[in-house]
């Protein structure tokens, strides 16, 4: 049998462009997400996260500059299959969704005869957070699409938008509006992620949400009469998971990042800081692989905005129309 590590280097350094290599990388993590053990998953990554960082980094740049490596964006997935013909679309896009809780969602789906037509992974913008992926949708932030009011430049045209923040999903329902295509996305994950202490407490969190009869009331409301994705702007990385990154560098990290995992581009980097370390695109720094710093205070066990496996590859789970 095939060791992790040597799976893992058989894929990174395998024949392919950066394209077909990361399209690999996604399904790979998507087979492993699918089998339903969360420590496995979490492992799986952990050893391709180590090696990407360590000596694959420059897949790193490529999913993040080159032109092919946008296929595989959520953001420029949804702008495509919103201008399929068919029934209209709807969007759901749960904040911070990752492969994690995939398991749940198509079990919980299946418990009441709710089956997608299509599981996938999709991902994130770099840096792996909200804003980055509001702008690729063609909004200045998140909030924008809040009561109907998404501007004229957002991407998926023609939609009634709503924002949900720490909203029961049986209570989102009547905010929705008779309009065939609808675009919505709720904080549920993303709003405990500075809270919790352990994976373990954020899965008991959302389990009953998304378990719930309000969470599935709600999918099905958006499925009358519309196809339907269900999506995350992001996922998360965990401390617990995390390589530590000490001495020097590691105060240097956190005289730039401070707790953070991305940080502007207009901040200077000091010398010696290495590229697989912290990768400099765009407008932004930010942190290649799942590292954590020390960090006064009371630091983060889960977080958001740099590039590891799990913070990038994202659940794509679409839905035919119902009705």
């Amino acid at each position: 049998m095939t060791s992790p590590s040597t799976a893992w280097r058989e894929r990174i350094f395998g024949a392919g462009t950066p394209s077909a290599i990361w399209s690999a990388i996604f399904g790979d993590v998507l087979a492993c997400a699918k089998l339903g053990d969360g420590q496995r998953l979490e492992t799986h990554c952990l050893d391709g996260d180590q090696l990407l960082a360590d000596a694959g980094w420059d897949l790193w740049r490529s999913y993040a500059d080159d032109a092919d490596c946008r296929r595989l964006r959520t953001s420029d997935r949804l702008i495509a299959w919103w201008n399929e013909p068919g029934p209209p679309p709807a969007v759901l896009v749960i904040d911070a969704l990752s492969m994690r809780e995939l398991p749940l969602l198509l079990q919980a789906g299946a418990r009441r005869g709710v089956v997608p037509h299509t599981v996938d992974a999709a991902g994130a913008e770099v840096p792996t957070d909200t804003n980055a992926f509001a702008k690729a949708l063609g909004l200045s932030q998140r909030a924008a699409i809040k009561n109907n009011h998404a501007p004229a430049a957002f991407r998926l045209q023609a939609a009634f938008t709503e924002l949900f923040e720490r909203i029961p999903f049986d209570d989102c329902i009547g905010a929705i509006q008779h309009d065939p295509k609808i675009f919505v996305w709720h904080d549920l994950i993303d709003a405990h992620l500075s809270d919790i202490r352990s994976q373990a407490q954020l899965d008991d969190l959302l389990r009953p949400t998304l378990d719930g009869d309000g969470f599935w009331r709600f999918v099905d409301h958006l499925r009358h009469g519309r196809r339907l994705v269900i999506t995350g702007d992001h996922g998360y990385a965990t401390k617990h998971h995390a390589r530590p990154i000490d001495g020097n560098l590691g105060a240097q990290v956190r005289d730039i990042f401070g707790g953070q995992r991305l940080e502007s581009a207009a901040k200077a980097l000091p010398n010696g800081i290495p590229p697989w370390v912290v990768m400099t695109t765009g407008s932004h720094h930010v942190i290649v692989g799942n590292r954590h710093w020390r960090v006064p205070g009371s630091p983060k066990e889960a977080y958001h905005g740099g590039l590891s496996l799990l913070e990038t590859i994202v659940p794509w789970i679409a839905f035919p129309a119902k009705g």
